[in-house]
């Protein structure tokens, strides 16, 4: 388990990675681990109309310093996009709408990333 500075804490294991954040007092999943990546599964009313999708940051960089992990595949509806973990923390970009409990998004445009299916 990994604390942020606001509170919020994250859980890592074979299955994936979950948080905790103080406004939600419930574990969920953000990220499936499969094999070497990071699966990220968006339901199409999540993905911002831009094409923004959003990322957890403290997971990322947690996950980007202490494991070999460095792909994302993000499956939204019936598409596939992957990219890579240094990608979204180096070019992503942070929309302040977070409130008190809720975790540090990091967002990155599906147009930037490589459509696979």
């Amino acid at each position: 388990m990994v604390k942020d500075k606001d509170g919020n804490e994250y859980y890592f294991d074979s299955q994936g990675v979950f948080v905790r954040t103080l406004a939600e007092k419930r574990l969920r999943k953000i990220f499936a681990i499969s094999g070497n990546a990071l699966t990220k599964q968006i339901g199409l009313k999540h993905k911002m109309q831009d094409g923004n999708i959003g990322f957890s940051y403290e997971a990322l960089k947690y996950i980007n310093l202490r494991t070999k992990i460095q792909n994302i595949y993000v499956y939204l509806g019936r598409e596939i996009y992957k990219t890579t973990i240094k990608d979204v923390i180096s070019l992503g970009h942070f929309l302040y709408f977070k409130g008190q409990g809720y975790e540090k998004q990091i967002f990155y445009n599906t147009k930037d990333m490589e459509k696979v299916k």
